[in-house]
């Protein structure tokens, strides 16, 4: 059985590090991109079993780059979960991801608790669907 990959997708450098790190202690592995451009290009190359999106990027936000998975991309890949990130207000987001398929959500900044809750409840989901 291959080892859970998962995609973080972060125009912050700071961000992507403190990820990382947390799915590190957590074993698992990742990959980063800094924008939705960079993360459709690395999802065509390999098979990621959840993604973090950032929800404002520059090149290619959130919205646009979960957009372009769900609507362009072939099966499995267009089915990966999704799980969209922000520091912004959450009802100023809700409002503007309404028609998002975003498999979830969770607001920056995050425990490790959260981030172990939002993974297990994603897994837990895609492998009842496999």
């Amino acid at each position: 059985m291959r080892q859970l990959l998962f995609l973080i997708v972060d125009d912050l450098f700071i961000n992507q590090i403190f990820f990382g790190s947390m799915l590190e202690l957590m074993g698992y592995e990742y990959r980063t991109a800094d924008n939705g451009k960079e993360a459709i290009k690395l999802l065509k190359e390999e098979d990621f079993d959840l993604i973090f999106m950032d929800f404002e990027m520059p090149v290619m936000n959130g919205i646009e780059t979960t957009n372009y998975i769900r609507n362009k991309m072939e099966a499995p890949k267009k089915n990966v979960p999704i799980v969209g990130l922000s520091s912004h207000n959450q009802s100023d987001v809700e409002k503007k991801i309404k028609d998002v398929e975003f498999s979830d959500f969770l607001y920056k900044p995050f425990t490790e608790v959260k981030l172990k809750l939002i993974i297990d409840k994603q897994l837990s989901t895609t492998h009842k669907m496999l």
